[in-house]
């Protein structure tokens, strides 16, 4: 066969698989928000703190279900950002709405090491979260200024480094290991595929995918791949995943 007609040849088929996508959806997934064209039949619903991308029903056999979550802010100019947020919607009255946000917030050692030795920082997030209901915004906008310039300083881990604690948090006490890592990319952006098996089975694979995006973590995890169209079917969806640039957060952070 010519290049020339393979190339056409690919083409085509190329064109056929996108004419069986649907449109585009937008999901807002946590604070992210994420487009994504589906294969006929298939539909995407919300979960517990995740999205769930299901095919059709066959039979008596479990649907392929691909899980998309928003693990959070995982760097210094992500925690900034919903830092400005939440000060946005004190500022803005929205004090209960904030506090709920800002309650959700960790801060793990492992991402923020030197923020444990940072006394004016430990002693302004104690502020924060400890603010009586009704406290006005004028009481607490120095706090959210020193958490701020405690994070301006703070460097972000390496990639590897983060996306291999991002991993930790998915499969913390499973018994998996990782039999595969690779490098992929999601809409542009730079990302870590991993694949992980059962230890005592030697199987049940299953894929799991981070995404760093504008200073927070996407996750799409799937269920045990149990044919090899399932692969395929999830690598569809990695690949029709669209990631659009957020809105600047309130108050100009």
């Amino acid at each position: 066969m010519s290049a020339v007609r393979a190339a056409l040849l690919l083409a085509v088929c190329m064109l056929a698989a996108c004419s069986r996508l649907g449109p585009p959806q937008e999901l807002r997934v946590g604070e992210q928000l994420v487009s994504v064209r589906l294969a006929k039949g298939w539909e995407a619903r919300e979960e517990v703190g995740a999205v769930a991308l299901s095919a059709p029903q066959t039979g008596q056999s479990t649907p392929m279900t691909v899980h998309l979550r928003d693990l959070g802010p995982v760097t210094p100019a992500g925690y900034r950002r919903e830092l400005a947020a939440i000060a946005g919607l004190w500022e803005h009255r929205k004090a209960d709405a904030a506090m709920t946000r800002l309650s959700a917030l960790r801060w793990p050692r492992e991402l923020f090491p030197s923020l444990a030795r940072d006394a004016a920082f430990s002693e302004a997030w104690s502020a924060l979260v400890r603010a009586p209901p009704g406290t006005g915004f004028a009481e607490v906008k120095a706090d959210f200024e020193t958490v701020d310039q405690s994070l301006a300083s703070t460097p972000p881990l390496a990639p590897a480094a983060l996306t291999t604690w991002a991993l930790r948090q998915v499969d913390s006490g499973a018994r998996r290991e990782v039999t595969a890592r690779k490098a992929v990319a999601v809409d542009g952006r730079a990302a870590e595929e991993i694949e992980t098996r059962d230890t005592l089975a030697q199987g049940l694979p299953r894929r799991i995918l981070l995404v760093p995006n504008e200073g927070r973590m996407l996750l799409a995890t799937t269920g045990i791949l149990a044919r090899d169209a399932d692969g395929e079917r999830y690598e569809a969806i990695r690949d029709a995943l669209k990631l659009p640039t957020s809105k600047p957060p309130l108050n100009g952070g």
